[in-house]
């Protein structure tokens, strides 16, 4: 019978989650400023992220977009046909 069954945790997690679940998270969050850092600033930058994305995808400034950009397309690899004056 799997340790699952009887209730008793793993002795060595193997899955990804079962090792978040065995990670000592309160004792990182209480004695590590990178950790609380990375937490709080995620938390912080996530709107503006967000609202960047949101306003730099929009329809409008697609057209713009690719207004400005149409004048630079170009085949990169045009033909070379040496016999147009044949």
């Amino acid at each position: 019978m799997s340790d699952f069954a009887n209730g008793k945790p793993m002795k060595y997690p193997y899955t990804v989650l079962g090792r978040l679940a065995r990670f000592p998270w309160a004792y990182h969050w209480q004695h590590s400023q990178v950790t609380r850092a990375v937490a709080y600033s995620i938390v912080i930058c996530a709107p503006l992220f967000m609202f960047i994305d949101k306003t730099v995808n929009m329809t409008e400034n697609r057209i713009i977009w690719d207004a400005k950009r149409k004048n630079r397309q170009h085949d990169p690899f045009p033909t070379m046909d040496h016999r147009k004056d044949l």
